[in-house]
């Protein structure tokens, strides 16, 4: 929970809150702040204090929102928020103090959500936890992040008797998906990569607006919000709730979507929603009477399919 007390909303931004000055003759502590193994969307901070018996917190944020908003708004912030959750554990009964988010000694950790290309700063200050407020000065170390590297993503379709499954290579890999009838694809003349970017970018237009609407102010929801990760699968008994058709052809449409980037090579796998051993057949348009008998063999369609 200590790694995520950051997330500054404008609101608490806004507010004030006046910082205590240090005690006469007390010795600042410094820190030396290290950031390693940096990547696209990760790297490791490691802050070692001067004093291991002192209190700090430590934290990275984009550069432009420390710059847009200042050390003293930014450190007024997370204290701000740390009494936040003291004060909401105290409602329910359950005790918390500020020692409870605060570090002592070195501390390291990895940040693995953050954008690729973007301009970061580590911030690091002592607390004085008595008065609830600053304790000297504000240590930073700025870095930048690299590109976003390109994953191998693939998917492998699997029936049971009651679903049909998706599921990739790798559960940790975040992706962008759509589901589409092939003859729906043609029929608009789609690529599968423009189907998969369109149905998308209308799904977080309409998300924006159901949920601006709801809370009562402007929320944006972006492709980055609608990512997914481990596998999917469609159940038969309810897939005409859900807009599917049952013994239908379908085209399962992914790519790897990190950090605001496509990571990956599209992929594109064509199933029949139905068990497998009882997917009734498609009418053949066309077909050479002349060779029947080297013609596949069309397993009858099962009754539950069949309209009247």
């Amino acid at each position: 929970m200590k790694k995520y007390l950051m997330i500054i909303a404008a609101a608490v931004l806004a507010l004030s809150f006046t910082a205590c000055k240090n005690q006469p003759g007390k010795k600042s502590c410094t820190f030396e702040i290290s950031v390693t193994d940096v990547k696209g969307v990760s790297a490791t901070v490691t802050v070692t204090p001067s004093d291991t018996s002192v209190y700090y917190y430590y934290d990275v944020l984009q550069a432009s929102i420390y710059e847009q908003y200042g050390k003293d708004s930014v450190v007024s912030a997370i204290i701000g928020n740390m009494q936040y959750y003291i004060d909401m554990y105290a409602q329910y009964g359950m005790k918390l103090t500020m020692a409870d988010l605060l570090y002592k000694g070195v501390d390291s950790y990895e940040y693995d959500e953050l954008n690729a290309n973007t301009d970061y700063v580590v911030i690091a200050f002592a607390v004085d936890t008595l008065n609830k407020a600053l304790d000297g000065e504000v240590f930073t170390k700025p870095f930048k992040t690299g590109d976003v590297e390109k994953v191998s993503l693939s998917f492998d379709v699997q029936y049971t008797d009651t679903a049909v499954f998706l599921i990739p290579n790798d559960n940790k890999i975040e992706y962008l998906y759509t589901i589409i009838e092939p003859d729906t694809l043609q029929a608009y003349g789609l690529t599968p990569q423009q189907a998969l970017e369109q149905y998308n970018e209308y799904l977080a237009q309409a998300y924006s607006e159901y949920y601006s609407q709801y809370y009562g102010y402007e929320v944006e929801v972006t492709l980055a919000d609608l990512t997914a990760t481990g596998g999917l699968y469609i159940a038969f008994e309810s897939a005409e709730e859900k807009g599917f058709e049952l013994g239908a052809e379908y085209m399962f449409i992914a790519r790897a979507y990190t950090s605001g980037t496509f990571n990956s090579d599209l992929v594109t796998k064509t199933f029949v929603l139905a068990p497998q051993n009882a997917a009734p057949s498609r009418m053949v348009k066309e077909f050479n009477k002349h060779h029947l008998f080297e013609a596949p063999k069309i397993a009858a369609p099962a009754k539950k399919f069949i309209k009247k």
